[in-house]
């Protein structure tokens, strides 16, 4: 979630949740992709020699309680240009819960403006994440699979996909607004689905 809008969309987002000890932990995953398909299949299998650089994944941040290093590390991040690997980055947030507050309703939003390299990947990594953490999608551009992503996300779809236009957009107090409102008030009733 690099470049200056999509920056400054994690820093808006980041920095209106909750911080403190009792208050809201927050990681951070950049994701695009693998250029080649030959390093897709070495992402996949767990044969790269290094994942981020290869499979262009990588955490800014791990359960911060501090906005301010949270906004920090995202204004910091490299724009990693290449495919969209949503599937490592779905399953990379999944195992990342572990590692989390046990008693924490969990959330996960995905930011994308792609199309996956593997559908059917992406499908039951979101559908294993889901397990887990409630999971919202915010679909930029019209590259990202509207379809795909509303089946993805934890149900209902209305409350959990919020579709943005381009990046200027995605990068507004109102967007991050309507994800806040989306979010927040549903925490307590989470299903896992």
């Amino acid at each position: 979630m690099v470049g200056k809008p999509r920056k400054k969309a994690g820093e808006t987002l980041v920095s209106a949740f909750s911080s403190g000890p009792a208050g809201t932990l927050i990681s951070v995953l950049d994701f695009s992709g693998p250029y080649t398909w030959d390093a897709y299949y070495r992402c996949m299998d767990g044969t790269t020699k290094d994942f981020e650089d290869d499979c262009k994944v990588k955490w800014l941040t791990h359960w911060s309680s501090e906005p301010e290093t949270t906004t920090k590390k995202i204004a910091s991040g490299e724009f990693s240009k290449g495919s969209t690997l949503t599937s490592a980055a779905l399953a990379m947030a999944e195992a990342e819960f572990g590692n989390g507050r046990r008693d924490a309703k969990k959330l996960t939003i995905v930011i994308t403006d792609g199309r996956p390299l593997s559908i059917d990947e992406t499908r039951d990594a979101a559908y294993s994440l889901r397990k887990v953490s409630r999971l919202m999608f915010v679909p930029v551009t019209a590259g990202a699979p509207i379809a795909d992503i509303q089946d993805w996300a934890t149900y209902p779809p209305a409350e959990n996909v919020i579709i943005v236009e381009g990046f200027d957009e995605l990068a507004s107090k109102e967007t991050a607004n309507r994800i806040l409102g989306d979010a927040c008030p549903n925490l307590e009733d989470q299903d896992e689905q």
